[in-house]
């Protein structure tokens, strides 16, 4: 089962709740996990409803922590994530990764460690993930990351000793780049969070998703560059032309100096 496990919806700046639903799906994805920053409560509510069919839509909640962003998924929605209590950890202090697991393990909640090595972000743990315990996984990849950040990620994960994910995490609608892979059918929240706990999962890079939108800005790359290129050659070409022409009259004119030294003797 493919699941983009970071989307980010309207709270956080991001498309709205449907766009997000339907952007996974136009990548074939078979479900997603929003995880908004500081909100939750709409999108519980709308899962508990049954508002979105067959297609799988999880919920958990973005915090920021003392040692940077953690994914808190609860394996219930009603009332952790559908009252948002866990605006008790959401304090004028940022709460420790210590506080996070204590109550994680009081409503039987996953951890995910996100943006580890963003040097946007001043709080990100970097090299303490080889410090971590109890959590069950952390992000290697993402689509607000750059390459860099991202590859530093993975060869980091090389060496820890914690299951790796994938998600987007973009603010931008048809941006699935990355997702997370699971070995079986995942049935609902708390299953999601069992199968979390078992590590049975892998990180997985996407193809680009073919859009309209997509397509007409590669066209216009595509016909600007042959536009740069055409003129940097000509240009290359009438550079090369010029130093020949420089060259040919500096020929002609030691001909003519060696000429007229000859006749003087």
């Amino acid at each position: 089962m493919l699941i983009d496990l970071h989307v980010y919806t309207q709270p956080s700046g991001g498309p709205t709740l449907w766009d997000a639903v339907e952007s996974a799906q136009a990548a074939h994805l078979d479900g997603i996990l929003v995880a908004d920053k500081r909100a939750s409560a709409a999108t519980a509510m709308a899962v508990k409803n049954g508002d979105f069919d067959s297609f799988k839509v999880f919920v958990g909640v973005e915090i920021a922590t003392r040692t940077g962003d953690i994914i808190l998924i609860p394996s219930a929605l009603d009332p952790f994530l559908t009252r948002e209590e866990w605006r008790q950890l959401d304090t004028i202090n940022l709460p420790t990764l210590e506080e996070v697991r204590a109550f994680a393990q009081q409503e039987d909640a996953a951890i995910l460690i996100v943006h580890p090595y963003e040097r946007r972000r001043k709080n990100a743990p970097r090299d303490r993930i080889f410090a971590m315990e109890d959590i069950q996984a952390i992000e290697v990849a993402n689509s607000s990351a750059n390459y860099i950040e991202n590859h530093i990620a993975t060869e980091a994960m090389g060496h820890a000793q914690v299951p790796a994910f994938a998600g987007s995490a973009s603010l931008r609608k048809h941006q699935n780049q990355w997702a997370t892979l699971f070995a079986r059918q995942i049935k609902d929240q708390a299953d999601l969070v069992t199968l979390l706990r078992e590590g049975n999962f892998w990180p997985v890079e996407l193809g680009v998703l073919s859009t309209p939108q997509n397509n007409h800005r590669q066209n216009e790359r595509r016909q600007g560059g042959n536009r740069q290129g055409g003129n940097r050659q000509n240009s290359s070409r009438q550079n090369s032309s010029r130093q020949g022409n420089r060259q040919n009259s500096s020929r002609q004119g030691n001909r003519q100096n060696s000429n007229q030294n000859n006749h003087r003797r």
